[in-house]
């Protein structure tokens, strides 16, 4: 069913950051967040012209919250590049509702590809690249449905088909920071192992 993967994917990030994060201020926080998203992620607000999920807007808020801890500086690229992930979300989703002929795959795993690519040709910081992707994204489904809005004449802002593609992107890019901390921890004890075998 559609939504299903970002609430099983939510449950399981709750549970790993409140049994296997150290105790601290930032976990406690973390933990709420994500629970507070579970809630959220089931409620629709009714406004003119269509709908919008409470949980796009605590998302959303999130990740504004974590874009005001950077420097300026590195503020205006993030948002630079936030903008530039949403364009390309916004545009392939609209081609592909007019020209869906060009789905080689299903879209959800088409877009999350792309978009992964784009964050590690454009960020080199792994937390920075999924608050990044997941504003892109939920600008991305705003401009969307703006455009769609004044042709249909409804919109469904947060939709679970948008939440399974998030899903997705988070999972990939998750997938790609413990991939690149194996491989770190390798190389660090590939290290160690010359160096203890060197001084034999």
């Amino acid at each position: 069913m559609e939504g299903l993967f970002m609430f099983w994917l939510s449950w399981v990030a709750w549970i790993i950051v409140t049994f296997l994060m150290g105790k601290s201020k930032k976990r406690i926080m973390l933990a709420g967040f994500i629970l507070l998203f579970i809630i959220f992620y089931s409620v629709h607000i009714p406004v003119p012209m269509g709908t919008i999920n409470a949980g796009f807007i605590w998302l959303a808020l999130g990740c504004y919250w974590m874009f005001h801890r950077q420097a300026r500086k590195r503020l205006f690229v993030s948002f630079l590049f936030g903008w530039f992930i949403a364009a390309v979300y916004a545009g392939f989703s609209l081609w592909t509702m007019y020209d869906p002929i060009i789905m080689i795959v299903q879209k959800e795993w088409m877009m999350a590809s792309i978009l992964f690519l784009l964050s590690i040709f454009l960020m080199k910081n792994a937390l920075l690249r999924v608050t990044v992707v997941t504003l892109g994204m939920i600008h991305g489904e705003v401009l969307t449905h703006f455009v769609t809005a004044n042709i249909w004449g409804f919109f469904e802002v947060g939709s679970n088909l948008f939440f399974d593609g998030l899903a997705l992107s988070l999972v990939i890019l998750s997938l790609h920071i413990l991939l690149q901390t194996v491989k770190g921890f390798l190389q660090d004890a590939t290290e160690k192992w010359r160096s203890a075998t060197e001084s034999l």
